[in-house]
């Protein structure tokens, strides 16, 4: 039986996109390895926390239902990370 719980899968390093909608001004955040775990805000920041609670809940809803959780995607050889901070000015044209 395997132990791991939702909060233990969020750990690990998903897929997470934000894609802004330039006509509505909102942002749709999702992770690349949940099929259907999209969460949309006004804001990056609320785009991003609204997905860890959805993701939360994918995970659980899956467990629930006795399915295997994807792995998280592997980097191919390379890796980009940005503050969150410096995204939000940067879309927000700061």
């Amino acid at each position: 039986m395997n132990d791991t719980t939702a909060d233990d899968y969020l750990k690990e390093p998903y897929t997470r996109v934000v894609t802004p909608d330039w006509e509505t001004g909102t942002y749709t955040a999702q992770i690349l390895e949940f099929p259907g775990c999209v969460a949309q805000g006004d804001t990056v920041v609320e785009a991003y926390e609204l997905l860890e609670a959805v993701a939360l809940s994918w995970i659980e809803a899956a467990l629930d239902l006795g399915q295997q959780i994807p792995p998280a995607a592997r980097p191919l050889g390379f890796a980009l990370e940005v503050p969150l901070a410096h995204k939000v000015g940067r879309l927000q044209g700061y």
